[in-house]
């Protein structure tokens, strides 16, 4: 629990300071507020979720079982 509260922590600092120094386009905070949970979420344990072991492995074996990316 102690990392999703710090990634959401820093997350919301970096947000900020995008917004402080926002012109008219996303700046470099802005990137890193969005890269953080993402990384986080790309981290944690396939089993993490109540749902993981239903759709998101079958979905992954009939993917990996595919022979066209279409």
């Amino acid at each position: 629990m102690i990392p999703y509260i710090v990634v959401m922590m820093l997350s919301a600092f970096f947000s900020y300071l995008d917004g402080r120094r926002r012109k008219s386009k996303i700046t470099i905070f802005g990137y890193v507020a969005i890269l953080l949970p993402c990384i986080l979420a790309g981290l944690r344990d396939i089993g993490v979720g109540a749902d993981s072991n239903g759709y998101g492995r079958i979905a992954f074996e009939v993917a990996k079982g595919s022979t066209s990316f279409f």
